[in-house]
């Protein structure tokens, strides 16, 4: 009996022979799928998707402003600039020596402009730029303008009102402090007549400071 050639199989441009799929080809196939949803998938992480990053601002680090620190920062101009001598600084010496433990800066500063928002309508904000005259009296140089507002709730307000033009070009001692007010720099202030009695006061003050010092 005369022996018969066996069957062979044709292979498809499939890379197939019969049903079975050629090892090689196979993972070369899976590998190209996974490489393909990789790039479909959405990239968590990217772009718009990425989390705002942090960015340090001049005002990390900076206390924030609270109800102690409104007492001695007050934002507010003592009575003497205006010409009005109260009866007695005892409790204000006090309160001097705070502001000049506790003072980023203090300078006799000449007040450069005072401007106003009346045009937004109700009551109006004040906001005075001062500049440093001469050298410092106490904490870190200042060499900037420095811009400060005034608002309606300040117990000088009023006195600000009445006298706004004859402010510009005047000298005042001036306390100030920086804060972090959500996340913004915020300068809080107080400002003493540049007057032989205010120079008193603070001699008296940095004498009770090295004194504590000692003990």
């Amino acid at each position: 009996m005369p022996t018969l050639p066996r069957p062979t199989l044709s292979i498809a441009a499939t890379g197939t022979v019969g049903s079975r799929v050629r090892p090689g080809h196979f993972i070369a196939r899976i590998v190209r799928v996974v490489a393909l949803a990789a790039l479909a998938a959405p990239c968590f992480g990217c772009g718009r998707d990425a989390p705002p990053r942090a960015v340090p601002t001049e005002a990390a680090g900076l206390p924030a402003y609270l109800a102690a620190d409104a007492a001695v920062f007050d934002d507010n101009f003592a009575p003497e600039v205006f010409g009005l001598v109260p009866p007695s600084r005892s409790d204000d010496d006090g309160k001097l020596a705070e502001r000049l433990e506790r003072a980023d800066s203090v300078v006799r500063a000449q007040i450069s402009t005072v401007t106003s928002d009346r045009q937004k309508g109700g009551v109006p904000n004040y906001q005075l730029v001062l500049r440093a005259v001469g050298p410092g009296i106490s904490g870190r140089p200042t060499t900037e303008p420095i811009a400060v507002g005034l608002s309606s709730s300040s117990p000088s307000y009023p006195l600000v009102a009445a006298s706004e033009e004859t402010l510009v070009g005047r000298v005042v001692v001036f306390f100030f402090r920086r804060y972090n007010e959500k996340g913004n720099v915020a300068i809080h202030w107080h400002a003493e007549a540049d007057t032989e009695r205010t120079a008193a006061a603070i001699a008296r003050a940095r004498l009770l400071g090295e004194a504590r010092a000692r003990k």
